[in-house]
């Protein structure tokens, strides 16, 4: 696990290697036991549940409550992805991007490569027709995301998702970590806005929010 210490009371951590939210509950689970979290309310006063076992219990119950929204949307809008632009990086079908994208009633449109990520090109990714560019550069913070720079790309001013180009944050979305459920939320709320507009953040993402 890389993350910061005990001391600053942060979630902020990273499941090495990890690809989807099994791997990462997993890490967090015989790992994440240094930091408080506060008792989930919905469990029986007498079970007994360590503060990494708190914290697997928050992720499950946010990732039930996306998946059943997620599935009561009538849509399933294709997302572009892309981590890296020239060139051209993108994630796979074995990445929690496909993942969360999934979860919030939406597909990755790079899904069918079985890979955790691809070397692709401009004009594969026009080929496949996304319905929502989603801009994700790993290690970028998003006031250095370049949006003009996808519309000077050959023939991609004909593409259905020029007008819905989105700048992602880099932390909630390229980083195996619990934040990804953070990530999740924002995505439901930009894909599908009626079924996720009041979805709440979890007590352990306010949690993290107030020791930033």
């Amino acid at each position: 696990i890389i993350g910061n210490t005990p001391e600053n009371d942060s979630i902020d951590m990273i499941a090495v290697s990890a690809q989807d939210f099994e791997n990462i509950r997993i890490t967090v689970g015989q790992g994440f036991f240094q930091l408080e979290f506060p008792r989930p309310e919905f469990l029986a006063p007498d079970i007994v549940v360590s503060a990494a076992g708190r914290l697997v219990v928050f992720l499950d119950a946010a990732i039930t409550e996306l998946k059943i929204r997620g599935d009561s949307t009538s849509s399933s809008p294709s997302l572009y992805w892309e981590w890296w632009p020239k060139p051209v990086f993108t994630p796979g079908g074995v990445n929690w991007l496909s993942e969360i994208s999934r979860l919030v009633g939406a597909r990755n449109c790079f899904e069918d490569e079985e890979t955790a990520n691809i070397q692709t090109d401009w004009d594969a990714v026009r080929q496949r027709e996304p319905d929502f560019i989603l801009l994700a550069w790993v290690g970028i913070m998003t006031s250095k995301v370049k949006p003009e720079l996808v519309l000077k790309r050959p023939d991609w001013q004909s593409m259905k998702a020029i007008d819905h180009i989105h700048v992602m944050e880099e932390a909630l979305f390229c980083r195996p970590s619990p934040r990804l459920i953070e990530g999740a939320i924002k995505l439901g709320k930009l894909v599908h806005p009626q079924a996720f507009e009041d979805f709440p953040l979890p007590s352990f993402i306010k949690e993290k929010q107030s020791n930033v």
